[in-house]
């Protein structure tokens, strides 16, 4: 049985006295209620189960994320290296571009800004950029201490913990 089934059959043994399986055409009586019970226990504890695992792969997921992320960053390091290394060797000899039968390597000059120094820059050259965010924790002060904060209350959730 799915563990609402099981609440529903508890829930009608509990009022009628007696609850029918839908799946088996089973009845179940008062004397049953422990088997009942049980059942719930054992599916919520099935379910808590899958959730602690779930919960470890996802950390492992996280881990090896992390991982991986790194190693890509090594390796983009590695061949921006080998980029700028070929770069100077082709400019050494003043070549521009280089056609080998497995590439076909080629130069280009291109500008970009370079910023010196930021605080020297004219005002009218810098953008802002502001980011706000509510503080949640003043929040939670000024409203524990019973005032009011227009745009927040406090609320009450119920969390679940598997250990």
């Amino acid at each position: 049985m799915k563990l609402l089934e099981i609440n529903r059959a508890i829930l009608d043994v509990l009022e009628k006295g007696f609850t029918t399986s839908d799946e088996t055409g089973e009845i179940f009586e008062t004397e049953d209620l422990d088997a009942l019970e049980m059942a719930f226990e054992d599916k919520i504890d099935g379910i808590a189960y899958y959730i602690k695992n779930e919960e470890t792969m996802i950390q492992q997921l996280k881990e090896e994320s992390k991982s991986l992320a790194q190693r890509a960053k090594s390796h983009e390091g590695h061949v921006n290296w080998m980029k700028r290394y070929v770069l100077n060797a082709l400019l050494a000899r003043d070549m521009t571009k280089l056609e080998t039968v497995k590439n076909n390597i080629t130069t280009r000059k291109s500008t970009y800004v370079d910023i010196k120094d930021e605080e020297d820059l004219p005002r009218k050259y810098l953008t802002k950029t502001v980011s706000l965010k509510p503080d949640r924790k003043a929040i939670k002060e000024v409203l524990d201490s019973g005032k009011k904060v227009r745009g927040a209350e406090l609320a009450e959730r119920v969390n679940i913990y598997f250990k």
